[in-house]
């Protein structure tokens, strides 16, 4: 997942490809909602079945249970693109090692979503374990 993120920022964290983009979505056109149906195919369900084959956590037995785990993979992909809003559309800094960065963000991600999974995971008779702490 570094090495994706990592080639994937070089890409999408470019000037015209963030304005573009939120253009695109502004103008409700539909490439943007083609472009992030694809990412959910191709990346985001594919990551989180093999999150969950290797914490050897129970797939999802609903669609609202599928949701609420793409969620959570949503949430490290938008932290990412968020650089590029920062930095092209309101002029903020960003990272100055944006690598190091998004392998931290990848780092947490990987190292918070089997406990986070674990917690969400479907128990007997489709119920979900409520956490303790």
């Amino acid at each position: 997942m570094r090495t994706l993120y990592k080639a994937y920022s070089r890409v999408i964290l470019q000037r015209e490809w963030i304005r573009t983009f939120i253009f695109a979505g502004l103008t409700r056109e539909g490439i943007n909602t083609r472009y992030l149906e694809k990412l959910r195919e191709r990346i985001f369900r594919p990551v989180m079945r093999e999150i969950c084959a290797a914490y050897d956590i129970p797939a999802p037995t609903t669609r609202a249970e599928q949701e609420a785990e793409l969620e959570l993979i949503w949430s490290l992909h938008a932290s990412i693109f968020y650089i590029g809003m920062r930095q092209w559309v309101y002029g903020f800094p960003v990272p100055k090692d944006l690598d190091a960065h998004i392998e931290h963000q990848v780092d947490a991600f990987l190292n918070g979503m089997p406990a986070v999974l674990k917690k969400m995971a479907p128990v007997a008779k489709g119920k979900r374990v409520v956490p303790t702490s």
